[in-house]
């Protein structure tokens, strides 16, 4: 921490002549951005790329993680650059376009309608506290989007099958024994019933917010 002018600045570098703030040189990393990676036995880049870029980690989880407001990692800021443009790392953005992409390509899973613009839809609706939860949403073109909204036998079936399916596959790579135990029952419960319980919140659900 130094002093200057009456403020306080915290893990930067100033010039020993001007006392200026001296930016990080690209491809450089910052000092608390060492330190985080000593606490976490893990590269920046590393972990960023696994979690965040081929992972489905949002920025408020990844930033909580690594002790930092999310615009110091994510958002340039006008005289600052943040710690993925540093280390030239790809933007969360661009990972969205791929997957948007990639889900294009394959097309609906429900009626396979190709090379049109998938939604993400929610298999609990909103309206009956359905979150924003990786396990309670589902990419549908938007004809069975609408059907499954507005409670088509046929597209519920199906949309059930394929998000109790993804939700399971992915349950059961957790690495984690802990979490596989205490989520697997409730997730797919609340699939199987298209209820969220009164008395229940995944701890699994708490990054895949908006900002994902």
């Amino acid at each position: 921490m130094r002093y200057t002018g009456g403020r306080v600045r915290r893990n930067v570098t100033l010039d020993a002549v001007t006392g200026r703030f001296v930016a990080t040189p690209r491809g450089q990393k910052t000092e608390k951005m060492r330190q985080e990676e000593t606490r976490l036995g893990v590269r920046f880049e590393d972990d960023y790329l696994e979690k965040v870029v081929n992972g489905e980690w949002g920025q408020k989880r990844f930033s909580k993680r690594w002790h930092v407001q999310r615009s110091l990692i994510f958002r340039k800021q006008k005289g600052r650059r943040c710690w993925i443009e540093m280390l030239e790392l790809p933007s969360l953005s661009n990972r969205v376009h791929a997957v948007e992409e990639e889900l294009a390509k394959k097309g609906c899973p429900i009626c396979g309608a190709a090379n049109v613009a998938l939604e993400k839809a929610h298999w609990i609706p909103r309206r009956a506290g359905g979150p924003a939860s990786w396990w309670n949403l589902v990419a549908l073109c938007p004809t069975c989007h609408t059907r499954l909204d507005n409670d088509d036998k046929q597209v519920v079936r199906d949309v059930q099958g394929v998000v109790l399916l993804k939700a399971v596959r992915r349950l059961l790579e957790q690495r984690k024994e802990l979490v596989l135990r205490e989520h697997l029952v409730g997730i797919c419960t609340a699939i199987i019933t298209r209820q969220v319980p009164d008395v229940w919140r995944p701890v699994s659900e708490e990054d895949n917010s908006a900002d994902s």
